[in-house]
């Protein structure tokens, strides 16, 4: 399910795992990390995408990970330190 969500922005799943706490974490095949959490995998990887669509597309080489366990944004760590982290709004 997760990887028929993401195909329409030509995003694939090259790992998912789960760790001994059920927290989840995905990696994309262009090296994204994308830190998904315990529960809601599936709405909080439609809110990954959501932020991704309209503010995330066209940086995808300065993103170092995407944490989507917050309940109304996703936090950004850009990678080699471009910016502070950054928490995004889904909204």
């Amino acid at each position: 399910k997760l990887s028929a969500i993401l195909r329409p922005d030509s995003l694939d799943i090259r790992q998912l795992t789960c760790d001994d706490k059920l927290s989840w974490q995905m990696t994309l095949s262009n090296g994204l990390k994308i830190v998904i959490g315990r529960d809601h995998v599936m709405k909080k990887t439609q809110r990954f995408l959501s932020v991704y669509r309209q503010r995330l597309r066209n940086q995808l080489e300065d993103i170092a990970l995407v944490d989507v366990r917050y309940s109304n944004g996703v936090a950004v760590r850009w990678s080699q330190e471009r910016d502070a982290d950054t928490l995004v709004s889904a909204r």
